[in-house]
């Protein structure tokens, strides 16, 4: 999601790795000890790429930690950790209100009479109409932050946080916290302005490259004996070299029918939102039984689909998949404005409902796969699966740089909040870009996303994760709590990678990570669940 990344940048949250756990107020103090002392205990619930069947050979090792990721939770950042095992805990209370304890002395007097408690001794109250009743006070949830080390300094931003799905939301209901949340640290700090320069560095190499090219095919070799098509070449060649270098792409061979430009965009498809990315769409492929089940893409906002899959498309189709793509989310108060996935979420659902249902009835496949990034990795998915329903439709879901839980936008989306300023942007982002204002992490749009918990059962969940990543911060926002998810994050085991939320869509590590979690889906793969049962 491409969101005013200049406004605000340098001031978000940090290496927040938070799951809210239940806060609930208690009548007495015998009440907190005893549920302290009987609560339950945790029990896990997020697996790491490791845990997780692959058919044999995995691409990826998660099992070991990056020394750089290792640096960074020492100095109290919380970086580059994968979640797992990890379940919010959820202390519960005895519904029995707690009596007064008496001694043995007042058992053994006729006459005495207990104490009144502190609970039972009458309070004054001023006087009010018998017949107007009284608003409970609202419980305000404390944000616990799992997958943290002691300490880290800070949590997720408390505005809105989602609930945990291991109780309902009429449960505790969440409030909106006035007080803003802490500012990041240095590190990440530096960290989202690092993410930030590569991709304006990587897209502006890559924008040089893609004109260079066109000019090369418009004048042709035979244009003044060629001089001026091979020079057009070499600058694109030359700037194309300099997005590879810029993102810390290697140099990565593609097999497969379909060419793969890892490390490189293609700029020039965004300005036309109908544009298919190769691979996609493309009728010569079908579901078979080694994959039976079809890929759809979801770009993210602002984006288009031939741009947001230049490079996951052919990847994708070179593997064996049935991929798809398709353009939803257009402006309805913009004329003529050539980006995807800026209208109303709910909007913008129903059109992921109707591709769904037509790609179903096209392949004959029981269930779909869905991977996306930023919105359609995150809360567009989300919206489908916990409000409309489509859980039952959906196999495994794949987030890269997902939109879950709202972004701050290194801190600018707190201005949203302020008087008189925050009801007219609020107002004007409603009006034209109204999913840009769903997707703020002080939306009450989060609520009834998430506000019954992240996952629904029966659905495999993964979030491909930068800790460079400037658009949504604070990063960890980007995690799910839930069975059968695995967050991910791309630092582990590719420290040197400084990609921020646009270099994951070119990045080879990324898509290792999509195919690795394709492989470990049974139903995505059915011939090599044989193979990882007897692995295991």
């Amino acid at each position: 999601m491409i969101v005013g990344v200049g406004v605000g940048v340098g001031i978000a949250h940090a290496d927040e790795g938070a799951s809210p756990a239940s806060d609930r107020s208690t009548e007495s103090s015998e009440q907190s000890d005893a549920s302290t002392a009987t609560g339950p205990s945790a029990e896990p619930n997020q697996t790491t790429v490791a845990d997780l069947p692959s058919g044999g050979n995995t691409k990826t090792d998660t099992s070991a930690t990056s020394s750089a990721s290792q640096n960074d939770d020492d100095a109290g950042t919380g970086n580059g950790r994968i979640l797992a095992n990890q379940t919010p805990t959820v202390d519960r209370l005895d519904a029995t209100p707690a009596t007064p304890a008496q001694s043995i002395d007042d058992e053994n007097t006729p006459d005495a009479k207990p104490e009144p408690s502190a609970a039972e001794t009458p309070v004054a109250e001023p006087k009010s109409d018998p017949a107007t009743p009284k608003d409970p006070e609202p419980l305000t949830p404390v944000i616990v932050p799992t997958g943290r080390q002691e300490g880290d300094a800070d949590v997720r931003a408390p505005a809105l946080a989602h609930s945990t799905p291991y109780r309902s939301a009429a449960a505790a209901p969440l409030t909106t916290v006035a007080a803003l949340p802490p500012l990041p640290n240095l590190p990440q700090l530096m960290r989202q302005l690092t993410g930030l320069t590569v991709d304006a560095a990587a897209f502006s190499a890559s924008l040089v490259s893609a004109v260079a090219y066109q000019v090369a095919q418009t004048l042709g070799p035979n244009f003044l004996g060629g001089g001026p098509h091979y020079a057009a070449l070499t600058v694109a060649n030359f700037a194309a070299d300099i997005s590879r270098q810029v993102t810390g792409t290697p140099p990565t061979a593609s097999a497969g029918p379909f060419p793969v430009n890892y490390g490189v965009f293609n700029p020039l498809a965004w300005l036309n939102p109908y544009a298919i990315p190769p691979g996609a769409n493309d009728p010569a492929i079908t579901v078979t039984p080694a994959h039976p089940l079809p890929i759809i893409l979801v770009n993210g906002t602002t984006e288009t689909q031939a741009y947001n899959w230049s490079v996951g498309a052919p990847v994708l189709a070179n593997a064996g998949y049935k991929v798809y793509s398709f353009a939803y989310g257009a402006s309805t108060t913009i004329p003529g404005f050539p980006f995807g996935g800026v209208a109303d979420v709910a909007q913008s659902a129903q059109q992921l409902s109707a591709q769904i249902d037509a790609v179903l009835a096209e392949t004959g496949a029981s269930k779909v796969i869905l991977v996306g990034h930023s919105q359609g990795g995150g809360i567009l998915p989300a919206y489908y699966m916990n409000v409309m329903g489509g859980a039952d439709k959906v196999s495994q879901l794949i987030g890269i740089a997902p939109s879950n839980h709202g972004t701050d936008v290194n801190y600018a989306a707190y201005a949203l909040t302020l008087p008189v300023l925050g009801p007219l942007l609020t107002g004007l982002l409603s009006a034209t870009l109204p999913s840009l204002e769903q997707q703020s992490i002080t939306s009450p749009f989060q609520q009834i996303v998430y506000g019954n918990g992240d996952t629904r059962p029966g659905v495999l969940y993964t979030t491909i994760v930068s800790t460079y990543d400037e658009v949504l911060t604070p990063y960890t926002q980007q995690f799910l709590d839930g069975p059968n998810v695995t967050n991910i994050v791309i630092q582990d085991q590719h420290p040197g990678f400084m990609g921020g939320h646009l270099s994951v869509l070119v990045n080879p590590a990324v898509w290792s990570y999509v195919l690795d979690a394709l492989e470990a889906n049974p139903a995505a793969n059915p011939l090599l669940a044989p193979l990882a049962q007897m692995a295991v």
